[in-house]
């Protein structure tokens, strides 16, 4: 019967390991690298068993498979997002703020400009202006931006604004004060710079209804 020599054998009261094992070939450092023996304590040089590798283990979680664990460790991963997509949620929002402002700046502008209307009714009223160079009966009323205060010529037959005859304007940003003449409570005194304009309304009431309107158009515009 024959058997191979170098394989491990032991008799029932034989020593637990072979004595041919401690012979310096690569299979007896092979059987003490199965035995994960310390080479110092048969003699050997570390040296000698230093460059051979150890065997790799892998080492799961208890209770999981290797497919689970790679599950695991997707779903632990952060979500990434592509540049386009990031870009176009960008735009996305940039247009709804853009659209949201639009909104918010026409509705201003539209409050302002019927605001202006309402004031450009009240003040439309025929008066005399009556300033260093000029008397004469006239159409007063406001701009329809409300920068300035008009007045245009009176006439009968004329009812089309457009075809007005404008012959002269005072602007609102210019006007210094403004305030009832003390000899006569049907004039109104307004000052602007050097320049001085008397508007001088039929009755007193009609006076103050329009001073109290003008009162609250300048205000209102030295606000916008």
């Amino acid at each position: 019967m024959s058997s191979y020599s170098g394989a491990p054998y032991r008799t029932p009261d034989g020593p637990l390991l072979s004595a041919w094992i401690f012979n310096t070939t690569e299979l007896n450092y092979n059987e003490l690298n199965k035995w994960n023996l310390d080479s110092s304590v048969f003699g050997f040089h570390e040296d000698l068993l230093k460059d051979k590798p150890k065997p790799v283990i892998a080492s799961y979680d208890r209770g999981s498979k290797p497919s689970e664990t790679a599950s695991i460790r997707a779903n632990r991963r952060r979500p990434t997002y592509s540049a386009k997509c990031l870009k176009a949620a960008t735009d996305e929002e940039s247009n709804g703020s853009s659209s949201d402002s639009s909104d918010e700046t026409a509705t201003a502008k539209d409050i302002r400009q019927n605001k202006i209307l309402q004031y450009r009714k009240a003040l439309t009223k025929i008066v005399k202006v009556k300033t260093a160079i000029f008397h004469e009966k006239v159409r007063v009323t406001c701009s329809k931006d409300g920068k300035c205060i008009q007045w245009y010529k009176v006439k009968a037959s004329e009812d089309d604004e457009n075809k007005r005859q404008l012959i002269g304007t005072l602007p609102v940003s210019k006007i210094t004060n403004f305030k009832t003449k003390v000899d006569n409570l049907r004039y109104l005194e307004i000052s602007a710079g050097n320049n001085c304009y008397l508007f001088m309304f039929k009755t007193r009431d009609e006076r103050e209804q329009w001073q109290n309107d003008f009162d609250s158009f300048v205000k209102f515009m030295n606000m916008i």
